[in-house]
């Protein structure tokens, strides 16, 4: 290969051959630059998905604490407070539906049957509420395993 270009450049003049191996270090440089280029582009989007992904974990992680909170309040409100707080719940509850993933809106919404169907059983109730704990954990975090062996929503007990 080193014979071929040696012999192709000895042929040229001496102008020629300036002109050819300018040429080859443009292109080399070319090449180098859209290597570079293509990098950052691929660095610079990497990063955007990661700020995107670490912004909507913030805003579902605060959706959630909030959600809590307001289960929590309900509970303890008094009678002329319980229509604007089941209000603010129930905002919370859609926004849930909206932003949480499909394993956590299930279990919303398997957790929020049992106060419709009449019938609250503390075993079920700590069952289905553990389950919407852990399905949020593993949205927020990506972790499989629960933090605690059991989980008690006492909120609504009497």
């Amino acid at each position: 290969m080193k014979e071929f270009i040696f012999n192709t450049i000895g042929l040229l003049s001496d102008k020629q051959a300036d002109v050819v191996i300018a040429a080859i270090g443009f292109m080399s440089a070319a090449i180098v630059a859209i290597i570079g280029l293509f990098g950052s582009a691929l660095t610079i989007m990497l990063n955007k998905r990661s700020e995107r992904k670490v912004e909507l974990r913030k805003i579902k992680e605060n959706q959630y604490v909030e959600f809590l909170g307001s289960m929590a309040e309900a509970k303890v409100a008094c009678d002329n407070e319980k229509h604007e707080i089941n209000r603010l719940l129930s905002s919370r509850i859609q926004t849930i539906y909206l932003i949480g993933s499909k394993d956590v809106q299930k279990a919303l919404g398997k957790f929020l049957d049992i106060f419709t169907t009449g019938e609250v059983k503390k075993d079920e109730q700590d069952k289905l509420y553990g389950a919407l704990i852990e399905a949020m954990k593993k949205d927020l975090y990506g972790k499989n395993k629960a933090s605690l062996d059991s989980i008690s929503y006492t909120v609504f007990s009497d």
